[in-house]
């Protein structure tokens, strides 16, 4: 912050040609800013003027001066470092807390890579579960394949042994049945019964015939 000689001159309680003497005794009038019909002072050279103006024991106010001037640049530099070791404090805290947190980002990946192999493994493990079953499957189709086959070849020879069982009794029935005719003409077993009813013997009668002989 810049600050004009008058302004200077009446912080040290001094005047302006003592100021005006610390600037030549400085060698810095060359330096200073000149802003219409004033020269400006920047902070480091009001700060050299007033220690230039001390040492040379102006007047008690420009000893006391001396005495501020020191205390603030001590208070100043204590600021300073306080100031860097709040932030070298602040930025180990935030090296720590950024180090918590990517240690903790690991171990969650970490588990989720274990979560994903664990996936991975119980994936392979349903896919060989699949793979046999379709095995079963295809074995079990094979199996009611043949079954129904067979079941076919089965029916058809059931069905074939059923027709020639039958054409067999009926040969033999047929067989058995003209011989019954033959016989009951012959012996006139049942000429009487048939006379009277005006019929042949009965089916039933000619099975009792055939198969008990009466």
């Amino acid at each position: 912050m810049e600050i004009t000689i008058k302004e200077l001159a009446d912080e040290l309680g001094v005047s302006k040609p003592t100021v005006s003497k610390a600037i030549d005794a400085l060698g810095i009038q060359a330096e200073l800013r000149k802003v219409g019909n004033r020269f400006m002072l920047s902070e480091s050279q009001a700060i050299a003027i007033k220690l230039q103006i001390t040492q040379n024991g102006e007047s008690e106010i420009a000893k006391k001066t001396q005495e501020i001037l020191q205390a603030k640049s001590k208070k100043l530099q204590n600021e300073t470092k306080k100031s860097q070791e709040s932030e070298k404090n602040e930025n180990v805290q935030t090296f720590q807390f950024l180090q918590l947190q990517l240690e903790i980002l690991a171990r969650q990946l970490e588990e989720k890579d274990k979560q994903l192999t664990e996936k991975d493994r119980q994936i392979a493990e349903k896919d060989i579960q699949i793979s046999e079953k379709d095995k079963q499957l295809a074995a079990k189709d094979v199996q009611l394949t043949n079954a129904y086959s067979s079941l076919e070849n089965t029916t058809a020879a059931l069905t074939a042994a059923q027709a020639l069982h039958a054409g067999t009794i009926h040969e033999r029935l047929t067989e058995h049945l003209g011989i019954f005719e033959e016989d009951t003409i012959a012996t006139g077993e049942f000429e009487e019964d048939a006379v009277q009813n005006n019929k042949k013997p009965s089916l039933k009668q000619r099975f009792k015939y055939l198969f008990l002989g009466r």
